[in-house]
């Protein structure tokens, strides 16, 4: 697990964000891929790599750039909870009766 965050705040930094695009695609059951693009008046610079495969909520590995506020952000997430108390994946799954298993 990599996790790196350095950022730059602007000189007047403000809480104005604007999503220009998000894109969503489903890659598998768990898995997805999503990319961001959006305006952040908060940082002049920011750059964020994180390879966290396990151990979160929506792990996955993810990178975003920010440049004078303009933000993009790519990344491959499980759609998935963590469970804390037993350390793996929340299954919520199993207390749905009417779900059928292939065989």
């Amino acid at each position: 697990m990599i996790h790196f965050q350095f950022s730059v705040k602007s000189l007047n930094p403000s809480n104005l964000f604007i999503s220009f695009y998000n894109y969503d695609y489903k890659l598998t059951t768990n898995k997805r891929f999503e990319a961001d693009f959006a305006y952040d008046a908060y940082h002049n610079f920011f750059l964020s790599i994180s390879t966290d495969f396990r151990g979160k909520d929506h792990a996955g590995p993810r990178i975003e750039i920010g440049l004078f506020g303009y933000n993009s952000s790519f990344a491959i997430y499980d759609v998935r909870h963590w469970d804390y108390k037993n350390n793996t994946w929340k299954n919520f799954y199993s207390k749905n009766k009417k779900l059928k298993t292939k065989k």
